[in-house]
């Protein structure tokens, strides 16, 4: 019994610190790799997701005002409207589309997908 109110506080902290450890996900379905930009007209990548890959972001992150940008073909490239992913949430990747979700799996909003310049 005089054990109680230390384990109910290590409880507690394990519950909070896990709530907080939400981190956000890319889920490629394309058959190409993608770059993760701030910058439309292919800037640099903040990071690439393979081939029908995932990424994974650090625990407690969202991310904000991206846009994906891949080559499909030698004069074929594609590039997303201005999009961002909530703490804890996730994006797929589709050829037409961005489908942006929250952490519990509920549909936010899609971003559009077009064809770029590729130069």
């Amino acid at each position: 019994m005089k054990y109680l109110p230390a384990v109910l506080l290590l409880s507690a902290m394990l519950l909070l610190t896990a709530a907080s450890a939400h981190a956000f996900a890319v889920y490629n379905s394309v058959d190409a790799t993608v770059d993760v930009t701030k910058d439309w007209r292919m800037g640099i990548p903040l990071f690439k997701v393979g081939p029908n890959g995932t990424y994974n972001g650090e625990h407690g992150a969202g991310l904000d005002s991206v846009y994906v940008w891949w080559v499909a073909a030698k004069l074929t490239c594609y590039s997303s409207e201005n999009f961002s992913i909530p703490k804890g949430g996730f994006a797929r990747i589709y050829k037409s589309e961005v489908k942006i979700y929250d952490h519990q799996n509920k549909h936010l909003r899609s971003a559009g997908v077009g064809n770029a310049p590729c130069d």
